[in-house]
């Protein structure tokens, strides 16, 4: 596999760099350490395996896991964002806050008049079915 196409394998096998030699059977999977020759890694797969002390496979992430894996590497890039540029930064956290007031405090309805003439159009039909 090539890892940095494959990062979500990459961290459940806990795959530090490049190259790695994982080998799996039997629901274990074993790590292997020695030279990278076809020949090393062929004795490694039919018995040197054998003599590694094999750990569980690990079982896939679940969407939530993903999710949050997702949102702390946000949170991580926004911190070092921050510590790079703090002026710009905060401006734009700045301008942020000032758009969420503005459209707390000043989003309020705002009808055209042709939704105002709507409005009171069905209250005059209401009233009208109500006397009726």
């Amino acid at each position: 596999m090539y890892s940095d196409q494959n990062t979500e394998l990459r961290g459940r096998f806990s795959i530090p760099g490049y190259p790695s030699f994982v080998f799996m059977k039997n629901g274990l999977m074993y790590t292997y350490k020695g030279p990278r020759t076809v020949e090393a890694w062929t004795k490694f797969v039919n018995e040197g395996y054998k003599s590694v002390e094999g750990e569980t496979i690990p079982t896939e992430a679940s969407v939530l896991r993903n999710t949050m894996k997702e949102f702390r590497n946000f949170f991580d890039q926004i911190k070092f964002a921050a510590k790079q540029q703090p002026l710009v930064f905060g401006g734009i956290f700045a301008c942020f806050i000032v758009l969420v007031a503005l459209t707390c405090f000043c989003g309020g309805e705002d009808k055209t008049e042709t939704q105002k003439k709507t409005d009171q159009e069905e209250k005059t039909e209401v009233q009208s079915k109500k006397e009726n």
